[in-house]
């Protein structure tokens, strides 16, 4: 199965809390047979918010897009 990560569920993972936070997406995310995706979009949009200082990404944006 193939899935579209949200901009909240990618921070979490960046930040290492995902399954404290989405412990059924986690169980989900862990079965190989799961592809997990995240669009351009969550990205610009972190990059976005976070020049604005309405986000702290808690890291910098380059290890995030890399």
């Amino acid at each position: 199965m193939r899935v579209l990560l949200d901009t909240h569920v990618l921070l979490s993972l960046m930040r290492n809390d995902f399954a404290q936070r989405f412990p059924a997406l986690a169980r989900h995310l862990s079965d190989p047979a799961t592809m997990g995706y995240v669009s351009v979009a969550s990205l610009w949009e972190i990059a976005i918010k976070a020049r604005l200082g309405k986000l702290d990404p808690g890291m910098p944006l380059t290890m995030i897009a890399g």
